[in-house]
């Protein structure tokens, strides 16, 4: 058996470890791909909230509000509030959860695409 220098096995070595399983191969994704995703996630969980208390709004009178619904409208009612601001509600039907959840959704294609 001829007598291999080190160099030359552990060259052999990493060669089969390259061909021997290519499911060890490690995907990293770029920072900065991870943080629009991260926004993007965010900006779902964020329409989603709006979306329920929304429908809360609809069931329950807002003197009725448990602790976790008024958490709820202090996270969504500021956006909200801007929105009504520039588009009243019209004929009594307020516009601004359908106004945001489309500008919601503008945002997260222009970062996504």
């Amino acid at each position: 058996m001829p007598v291999q220098s080190h160099r030359a096995r552990t060259k052999l070595q990493n060669s089969t470890k390259e061909t021997s399983n290519p499911k060890q191969e490690k995907f990293i994704m770029p920072i900065s791909e991870t943080f629009v995703l991260v926004v993007a996630a965010m900006l779902r969980l964020y329409s989603l909230m709006i979306v329920v208390y929304a429908l809360i709004s609809w069931i329950m009178h807002e003197q009725h509000y448990p602790p976790a619904v008024r958490w709820l409208q202090s996270m969504v009612e500021p956006v909200l509030s801007r929105i009504r601001k520039v588009i009243p509600p019209i004929g009594g039907v307020d516009i601004s959860v359908i106004a945001a959840l489309l500008l919601i959704e503008m945002i997260r294609s222009f970062i996504l695409y």
